[in-house]
């Protein structure tokens, strides 16, 4: 299974695909809002290996430690990435967040 850097890379180096003269490329508004999900769980994979981060410092457990702040460093890496290829994922992925919490607050009043 590809980690999210190498899917990240192999994305960059695709501008076109040909398959037996097939063009399987992507528009570019589909690309960013493919990076901006992308981007949305990086985060949302760094914010739950950050938390893991703390609990095993305070557990005072060296190898879960370092396991977490690899997977912590990582994951801001490839967000980092996706930011400098897609400037415009980061707006896209605020704007689906937001969608979200309308969402949700939405289904709490229909409950």
């Amino acid at each position: 299974m590809s980690s999210s850097s190498q899917v990240v890379e192999e994305i960059g180096k695709m501008d076109k695909l040909d398959v037996e003269g097939t063009d399987l490329s992507l528009p570019r508004e589909i690309e960013a809002a493919i990076a901006a999900r992308q981007r949305q769980v990086l985060r949302n994979s760094a914010v739950l290996a950050q938390m893991n981060l703390r609990l095993a410092r305070r557990r005072e457990a060296q190898d879960e430690v370092k396991a977490y702040s690899k997977t912590f460093d990582q994951h801001v890496r490839d967000i980092a990435e996706i930011d400098r290829m897609y400037p415009e994922a980061k707006a896209m992925m605020a704007e689906m967040d937001k969608q979200a919490v309308v969402q949700n607050k939405e289904s709490r009043e229909e409950k």
